[in-house]
């Protein structure tokens, strides 16, 4: 078994940090995006915690259309979601946290920092009112999961 740790792009060292946890700062490709999950449900549109991205999005747009009306009258994380998208500024979407991999087919990351702005634009993605920017993420993971977890997953890969 080959033990590797996911997107080895670079290290931002801080003593206290790398005390109790590697870190690193990675960019997603669209594919790893849009597979990443979001914490928590959204009982209204019919998401569930654990969704990934691509899903909620396809969710949201079924009830609410390509057109955004209505996304964000049901729910205050909803409307969190939809006030970025309707303002949607790539300069102030900043980093987000990645982190909680779980190995398998129903495992991957999930966004610890940045729900509603991933979720905002997976949702502009979906409609193509927007084309994917790189984004930033910071990954970190304990030292004991940077040295035992294989990263399996079938988007992404280590690089």
């Amino acid at each position: 078994m080959t033990h590797e740790i996911l997107f080895p792009n670079k290290i931002l060292y801080t003593s206290r940090l790398l005390r109790v946890t590697t870190t690193y700062c990675v960019e997603l490709t669209e594919s790893e995006f849009l597979d990443l999950k979001i914490l928590f449900p959204i009982e209204e549109a019919g998401i569930e915690r654990g969704d990934r991205l691509k899903t909620i999005a396809e969710k949201i747009i079924e009830r609410y259309g390509n057109g955004l009306e209505g996304f964000g009258a049901e729910n205050e994380d909803l409307r969190k979601s939809a006030d970025i998208a309707t303002d949607f500024d790539l300069d102030r979407f900043g980093e987000i946290t990645i982190g909680g991999f779980m190995p398998g087919d129903e495992g991957g990351y999930t966004i610890a920092d940045g729900n509603h702005r991933g979720i905002a634009l997976a949702v502009l993605l979906h409609c193509g009112h927007v084309e994917y920017p790189t984004l930033t993420a910071i990954l970190s993971v304990s030292k004991d999961i940077a040295e035992d977890v294989v990263y399996e997953d079938a988007v992404s890969v280590p690089r």
